[in-house]
């Protein structure tokens, strides 16, 4: 036993004791084990806020968007928090793109995709459509630029432009 733990000194602990190194592993959430373990995404994490996103390199139509995000096992990305909505505009890698809301099921009431909520009236990121509603669908588009605020904007479902997956 004496020899054991004499080895276990010698050829584990003091060697990273020496480099610096500890011995603890470090602890890792959920979330971040499984944006590690799925292919494409890439944890993006801001004071207490953290989220796993894919950025897409292609241009799909909302609906393809969405199915997209499906199938990496996510959803379009919600931003529900001022700080949610600048960690996504702030690491854009497009100008405009798709996020997860729209109004596909009930005309003039917007949704988030993660949980089916509704998107409130009094949210400041987001702008409510100025168009006709009978005439076209909207879907949620954030444009990712300061002189437009990083605003949300109801856009048609129909446009062909960049997306942003989330996993939770």
């Amino acid at each position: 036993m004496i020899l054991f733990k004499l080895v276990l000194m010698l050829f584990i602990v003091m060697p990273a004791y020496l480099t610096g190194q500890s011995t603890k592993t470090k602890k890792i959430s959920v979330l971040e084990a499984k944006c590690k373990r799925t292919p494409g995404f890439e944890l993006l994490k801001e004071l207490n806020v953290k989220k796993c996103v894919y950025w897409s390199k292609l241009n799909k139509s909302f609906e393809n968007a969405d199915i997209d995000c499906k199938d990496k096992g996510g959803f379009l990305v919600t931003l529900r928090t001022k700080e949610e909505h600048m960690l996504i505009a702030l690491n854009a890698k497009n100008f405009a793109f798709f996020v997860g809301c729209d109004e596909r099921e009930k005309k003039g009431t917007f949704v988030w995709h993660d949980d089916m909520s509704a998107v409130q009236d009094n949210n400041y990121l987001f702008n409510p459509p100025v168009f006709d509603k009978d005439e076209q669908t909207f879907c949620c588009v954030l444009i990712a630029l300061e002189e437009f605020d990083y605003r949300i904007l109801p856009n048609v479902c129909t446009l062909v432009i960049p997306y942003v997956c989330e996993i939770k």
